[in-house]
């Protein structure tokens, strides 16, 4: 079972000190959807900020903007 991607979340404090918090790992689009939820919903954090990355953490595939409901708005970058 091979990891795709992973995915990191930050709100403003974490960004300030450069943290990002570890999700989880996953393969598919049920896995990406559950570490959002996840991400969203269960942490002693609220991110603003989800990361999708390449599952050796070099190269960034998605941004995206959260906000307080948990709703996901993608950030285009090059």
């Amino acid at each position: 079972m091979t990891e795709n991607f992973m995915i990191t979340a930050s709100d403003a404090n974490a960004r300030r000190r450069g943290e990002k918090h570890l999700i989880g790992y996953g393969k598919c689009d049920e896995d990406f959807k559950r570490l959002v939820h996840s991400a969203t919903h269960h942490t002693l954090f609220y991110p603003d900020v989800i990361e999708v990355y390449d599952v050796n953490f070099i190269k960034r595939l998605k941004l995206y903007e959260c906000d307080s409901d948990g709703a996901l708005q993608e950030i285009k970058f090059e």
